[in-house]
């Protein structure tokens, strides 16, 4: 009777474990960002299908790559220095261009963190709209500022906090008043 329970705990220990395991792969292959994993010597192993989907890349195309190969070359010296980081067993937080297997790069945020084992993990975000909503919004901010820098009447703001503070004056002023912004505070 002993031995039957035995053997009864151990096949429902095995059928939890993969059960577990099964889950774990649910959850890898449809996370909403690319998982990757590389050997110490930063070769890939493994990557998940929204990691594949964002380089481009097969999962045997991917391991015959180490990471050098997709970090965008001009950032390079920052990489070095967060790989040291890795090394060391602190956590990395980085915004990076990656360079997918058609050329293109991707702009990514990237959580990574070295294993017990010595691989290393990164979770990769694609901030792609992102990047592009803050650039289009850069561009109007610019082509608001030169508007107000050139409109010949006088625009600033300013705080009234015990102390008149200016924290913009347009070039109208000086050119009505002859003070500049900060011949202006009080």
């Amino acid at each position: 009777q002993v031995v039957i329970k035995l053997i009864v705990l151990e096949r429902a220990s095995a059928e939890l474990a993969q059960r577990r395991g099964e889950d774990f792969q649910l959850l890898y292959d449809n996370a909403s960002d690319g998982i990757f994993v590389a050997a110490p010597d930063r070769r890939y192993l493994h990557a998940n299908v929204r990691a594949l989907e964002l380089l481009g890349y097969t999962l045997s195309e991917l391991q015959a790559l180490r990471i050098d190969d997709v970090v965008e070359a001009s950032e390079a010296p920052g990489y070095r220095d967060q790989l040291v980081q890795l090394g060391s067993g602190e956590r990395l937080e980085a915004t990076r261009r990656l360079r997918r297997k058609d050329g293109s790069l991707v702009p990514v945020e990237i959580g990574g963190r070295r294993l017990a084992d010595g691989r290393l993990l990164a979770v990769v975000r694609d901030i792609s709209r992102r990047t592009r909503a803050e650039e289009a919004l850069a561009a109007q901010e610019r082509v608001l500022a030169g508007l107000v820098s050139a409109y010949p009447g006088l625009i600033y703001h300013g705080r009234l906090n015990g102390a008149w503070e200016m924290d913009y004056v347009n070039d109208g002023c000086v050119a009505l008043t002859g003070y500049t912004a900060d011949e202006l505070q009080f």
